[in-house]
């Protein structure tokens, strides 16, 4: 993923990653021995990042951290950086669409009150994986992006549909994106659930599920699947293809239209 994003060769990239952590500015990961090393911040980079950017370094010993990441964690870390390095670098050969912002796992969060057939009000917390705007020749799209591992139930992952559902439907999300972005008097600002998930079947059973879900907008298309063999690293552009399904019908969407 690295790769994707700096520019040069395989062998240059690599002695450069090799001297940050053999210098304590990275710390490297074995995630099993039959994938790559996966780096990950170390405590020197810590304190370059904080001098550099005016950030509060806090407390945290990476080191110790990293060591303690489970597998569970790391692999949906690197799903998630995986579908962002590669649409970042998909996107470098369009002059006229860029990424205007991202905001990271667990750094967007609401909390959502919901009410069903007359029970009583559930709450439902919405923390997705990331949310990010494209602009596309000035004009802004919105997305929360979710990565689901096939480790999530069903019923749980149709609770978090929901929160979105209703998140749109109060109104929320337009006061919410005023903090980034000026909006009209009176527009109605949509957004777009992207859930990559690890297989097809994966996919298509959730879509399923969302579309007998009659009370939050059955066929919404607001709601678009999609599974990790659709993009791949070797062909950044693929993620720009038609490689969106939603709950309506098995009619595929890019990104970007």
């Amino acid at each position: 993923l690295i790769k994707l994003l700096i520019p040069g060769s395989s062998d240059v990239i690599n002695r450069r990653l090799q001297k940050l952590f053999h210098n304590g500015y990275l710390d490297r990961v074995e995630v099993s021995m039959y994938k790559p090393f996966v780096y990950a911040l170390g405590n020197k980079g810590a304190d370059e990042l904080a001098l550099s950017f005016g950030m509060d370094r806090g407390k945290i010993d990476w080191k110790s951290k990293n060591r303690e990441a489970k597998d569970m964690f790391m692999d949906h870390t690197l799903m998630i950086s995986c579908f962002r390095a590669v649409l970042t670098s998909a996107l470098k050969e369009k002059q006229n669409t860029v990424i205007d912002y991202w905001i990271p796992d667990g750094d967007f969060k609401e909390n959502i009150v919901m009410q069903e057939n007359g029970l009583k009000n559930i709450k439902e917390p919405l923390v997705p994986d990331g949310f990010f705007a494209l602009n596309d020749n000035g004009f802004n799209t919105f997305f929360f992006l979710e990565a689901d591992r096939s480790t999530m139930e069903v019923k749980r992952f149709l609770n978090r549909i929901k929160a979105y559902w209703h998140y749109w439907m109060q109104g929320r999300f337009e006061e919410k994106i005023k903090e980034w972005v000026e909006i009209p008097e009176g527009e109605k600002i949509g957004f777009r659930v992207l859930t990559v998930c690890k297989s097809e079947e994966r996919k298509n059973n959730l879509r399923v599920q969302v579309q007998n879900i009659n009370k939050i907008g059955a066929g919404s298309q607001m709601f678009w699947f999609t599974s990790e063999k659709n993009y791949r690293t070797d062909n950044p552009e693929s993620i720009l293809g038609s490689i969106w399904q939603t709950a309506k019908d098995d009619s595929k969407y890019r990104i970007i239209e």
